[in-house]
């Protein structure tokens, strides 16, 4: 016989006795070898002993106590943890959040990158302009003959310069 039939023989035994087969397969293991009746013997004596053990009294909560403890293995575990609308926020909205902010900072970060060459470029044409003369010179401003030249139209062509851009 093996380990799972003499278990369940042993199982039937002390719940409500043996059939007369079952009987005789038990007492066949038990005389198979010492060891065997050794170990069935010391399994009974265990089984009165704890049969004449008495009944523990259950508290006046009992049942009470029994429901809390389910109640608290069925609760979900984010609830179990506390922190209300905070773990809220950061179970839902911590990706977005995140990503927002990310792409607010990458923006801002454009922007500073745009005005900063917008500002690199007008110091550039600042350079270019300044370099430029654009007053006539002091001497010229002096010459009241070479400026009354300048302002009045000469009534005659120039038929050299004709001559020439043709």
């Amino acid at each position: 016989m093996n380990s799972n039939q003499i278990n369940t023989l042993s199982v039937k035994l002390l719940r409500t006795g043996l059939s007369a087969s079952e009987q005789a397969q038990h007492d066949a293991w038990l005389q198979e070898s010492p060891e065997n009746l050794a170990l069935w013997t010391e399994e009974h004596r265990l089984n009165q002993l704890l049969t004449e053990l008495p009944i523990a009294p259950l508290s006046s909560n009992f049942t009470s106590q029994v429901v809390q403890q389910v109640r608290r293995e069925q609760r979900p575990v984010h609830q179990s943890k506390g922190g209300g609308w905070i773990d809220s926020v950061r179970r839902i909205w911590f990706r977005p959040l995140a990503a927002t902010a990310t792409l607010g900072m990458v923006a801002f970060l454009v922007y500073r990158q745009q005005s900063h060459l917008q500002q690199k470029a007008l110091v550039e044409s600042m350079k270019l302009v300044s370099g430029i003369t654009t007053a006539p010179s002091i001497e010229l401003l002096t010459d009241f003959e070479a400026i009354r030249r300048l302002g009045t139209p000469n009534s005659e062509p120039d038929l050299t310069l004709l001559a020439v851009l043709q």
